[in-house]
């Protein structure tokens, strides 16, 4: 199975090979099937404590233990908010099946992979999750490389003004960050107290941002300067700012004390 991941903060091409394209018999030990996968989308959303906990297990539906503090293992997820079910040929011979499994509660995305047997059942096969914390991504299966078969386009931010809103809260951190370490506003400006620095501190952020553009998945580079300042800039200083973010070739962020 292909896989390409339109990301916010990187563009990144997956080729996921799963087991049953890897000639690995598919009566493997710990195989795992299912009569239908609109069964399997029932127990996923409403089934008992004890089922989905059990699907969590087999299906590798999970949260790392490094996205959590404090925890040495990772953690089954069992609370989902939707399950999308995309039938297609991904990998020939056959019919597979992608399962797009989408927790709110756990901040991911799991694109778990099926194979249509000829009993008429679903063996699973394996599992990409895909970390999904500020919005639901977009799946889709599209044919972009070999007539017959589709590759998996996942689209984190379907929104190009998502990756936009995200830096400007990332620099907003900054800024809350910096104000705490020195004590409030008037902190800030006691550093800059007796110099003749202007009292501002410009953040570049920079990140590849990965979008889908007339149907075709493209990405580019932003970079661009947030400003850290407490009170009004002057015109000026202002002018200056903006001058420096259109050197970067992007100018998405204006310095905050500007015009208000």
């Amino acid at each position: 199975m292909r896989m390409i991941s339109v990301c916010s903060f990187a563009l990144v091409f997956w080729l996921i090979s799963m087991r049953a394209a890897c000639g690995q018999s598919i009566a493997a030990p710990n195989l795992v099937t299912v009569p239908s996968l609109e069964s399997l989308k029932a127990s996923l959303l409403s089934g008992a404590d004890s089922d989905r906990a059990a699907l969590a297990g087999e299906l590798r539906l999970n949260i790392p233990m490094w996205r959590r503090w404090g925890v040495t293992k990772d953690i089954p997820c069992t609370l989902f908010d939707s399950v999308q079910i995309s039938y297609a040929t991904l990998l020939q011979p056959g019919t597979q099946a992608v399962v797009d499994i989408y927790s709110r509660n756990c901040e991911y995305s799991y694109l778990a992979g099926f194979e249509h047997t000829h009993e008429g059942s679903w063996t699973y096969i394996d599992t990409v999750p895909l970390w999904s914390k500020h919005s639901e991504p977009k799946v889709s299966l599209e044919s972009l490389i070999e007539e017959g078969t589709k590759e998996i386009i996942y689209q984190v931010y379907v929104d190009s003004m998502v990756p936009r809103r995200l830096l400007e809260c990332e620099c907003r951190r900054y800024h809350n960050e910096l104000l705490q370490l020195l004590g409030g506003e008037q902190g800030f400006r006691d550093v800059f107290a007796g110099s003749h620095a202007e009292p501002l501190v410009l953040v570049h952020l920079c990140t590849v941002v990965g979008l889908i553009y007339n149907g075709k998945p493209t990405h580019s580079l932003i970079r661009m300067l947030g400003c850290i300042n407490v009170d009004v800039l002057s015109p000026q200083v202002g002018s200056i700012c903006n001058s420096m973010n259109e050197i970067l070739q992007d100018t998405y962020l204006q310095p905050a004390g500007v015009g208000s």
